[in-house]
């Protein structure tokens, strides 16, 4: 994926979460909603439902989670927050406009939170590679989503690690897990 970012790109300032911009005499929120990326932002429209998402909670799938830049703990920190945030109506950077913004963020945790399950469950069942959890997880996947499931799992892999679910060792033949 190395056209897919501009490491480049030195903005003209840069924004923080809970400021209000007012662009073309409206205003908007800033909400900073890390975990897909570590600088990922969303917007809120202040007096309105909507929030518009970006990358944080899409209309056609669930998010990739790519790590070092993502980050699951982040990623799920930010689905209770935008939540608990009063607007209603989600318009994803991809996908179509979600109706029922927090029940489809809640629906994505719960996924996400399953999937943590999933992936302990494979290690207890003898995984002890990314791959191995790949084939557990995902049998039968296409090809072309291959790459980022793996990213993901690598994300639910370092989350689980940090919360002494797994262990992962990392050496020069690679990453092995296991249980603690």
């Amino acid at each position: 994926m190395a056209g897919s970012s501009d490491w480049r790109l030195e903005p003209d300032r840069v924004l923080h979460d809970g400021e209000q911009l007012a662009l073309a005499g409206m205003a908007i929120n800033v909400v900073a909603t890390s975990g897909h990326c570590a600088n990922h932002l969303a917007f809120g429209l202040p007096g309105t439902d909507t929030l518009l998402s970006g990358d944080h909670v899409m209309g056609w799938n669930s998010t990739l989670v790519s790590v070092p830049d993502g980050s699951m703990a982040d990623y799920l920190a930010s689905l209770n927050r935008v939540i608990a945030l009063p607007y209603t109506r989600y318009l994803p950077a991809h996908g179509g406009p979600i109706a029922e913004g927090p029940a489809y963020a809640a629906a994505l945790l719960a996924h996400r939170e399953e999937r943590n399950r999933q992936v302990v469950a494979a290690v207890t069942q003898g995984a002890r590679r990314i791959g191995d959890l790949l084939r557990a997880i995902y049998p039968g996947l296409p090809l072309n989503v291959v790459p980022a499931a793996r990213m993901t799992l690598k994300a639910h892999v370092e989350y689980l690690e940090e919360r002494r679910a797994i262990v992962v060792r990392r050496g020069p033949l690679g990453t092995t897990l296991s249980l603690p």
